[in-house]
């Protein structure tokens, strides 16, 4: 029942968790399309640059804060697989505990099986034995009366 509830909670656990890297991880793919978007903007740019200087430094803006956007979409990335990741980790602990929590309890099932083993041959030991002992009273009875008998006949 411990081992249902604990798997119970690693389950839930990680449904939680996979709900919110699914939502992380749009907003990552979010951040690369539109990364995507502005690097093929600024080629596009770069290449059609066939202006003045005051629409050049107009451009290099543009560019700079979409270079920064850029910049700052990857970075968002980057901590959001982190989060990810230590969102994960109590996941991954408990499933280890879980396995641990598993093979012991095969141990504990086998020493279990092999201890009543050993019980039941204790006790056909302990019948047998007892089953001797009054086969050997009975023969032991037998013969005090035979030797009772024997020894009335050679009286007479």
């Amino acid at each position: 029942e411990v081992q249902e509830l604990r798997a119970n909670y690693g389950w839930s656990l990680h449904s939680e968790f996979e709900g919110q890297l699914n939502e992380e991880m749009k907003k990552a793919q979010k951040y690369s399309r539109k990364l995507e978007k502005t690097t093929t903007e600024l080629t596009t740019a770069e290449q059609s640059v066939n202006v003045t200087d005051d629409e050049e430094v107009a451009l290099r803006k543009k560019v700079e804060e979409l270079t920064e956007e850029a910049n700052q979409a990857a970075k968002t990335k980057t901590e959001i697989e982190n989060q990810v990741k230590e969102s994960l980790a109590p996941i991954k602990q408990k499933e280890r505990d879980r396995e641990v929590l598993s093979r012991e309890l095969a141990q504990a099932k086998k020493s279990h099986k092999g201890a009543l083993r050993r019980l039941k041959q204790a006790r056909d030991q302990i019948l047998e034995s007892q089953g001797n002992a009054k086969e050997e009273e009975r023969a032991r009875t037998r013969k005090i009366a035979q030797t009772e008998t024997d020894l009335a006949s050679a009286k007479e």
